[in-house]
């Protein structure tokens, strides 16, 4: 190799060399670009999230106030659910009362057969309007037709295969 030869090898390495520092100075550049616009545009987000605080405590705070009054209106409920029970029981014992005296009475009444099979304390009777009214025997004997019926029961008993009570 002759030296003209090698200064034009060194030269080339040389400008070889030059490209691929330029190469490598302008990504990293570029890169420290691109750096700096993602610290710009996290500083903006950042910036927005801080404009946004005061909508984020508030509506943390509605949410606290909607949790407090969902637990109070609980709270009401359960306390209306035991009012109701305890008004359901004190009914229960009302009508048991009431079904007692309304027992003691037809046992009393020598107008009521008490002791017929199917009989049933009328503690379902208002008080009657008419004195006349106060004793319905065949109501309260067990003798009379379906609820509600004013016609005597058929003294046979009901049909074959039509509900009712069928002991032996």
């Amino acid at each position: 190799m002759t030296t003209t030869q090698i200064i034009i090898l060194v030269v080339v390495v040389v400008l070889v060399l030059a490209v691929v520092a330029a190469a490598v100075a302008a990504m990293r550049k570029k890169k420290a670009q691109e750096t700096e616009a993602r610290r710009v545009q996290a500083a903006e987000l950042r910036q927005e999230a801080g404009g946004r605080a005061p909508e984020v405590r508030e509506s943390k705070l509605a949410a606290s106030e909607a949790d407090a009054e969902a637990e109070l209106l609980r709270v009401r409920a359960e306390r209306a659910d035991q009012d109701a029970a305890q008004t359901r029981q004190a009914a229960a014992a009302d009508q048991a009362r009431h079904e007692d005296v309304v027992r003691r009475a037809d046992a009393v009444d020598p107008d009521v057969d008490h002791r017929a099979q199917g009989y049933q304390p009328a503690a379902d009777l208002a008080e009657p309007a008419d004195p006349a009214d106060s004793v319905d025997p065949a109501r309260r004997t067990g003798t009379a037709g379906p609820a509600g019926s004013s016609e005597p029961a058929d003294p046979a008993g009901p049909a074959e295969g039509v509900g009712g009570d069928h002991r032996a």
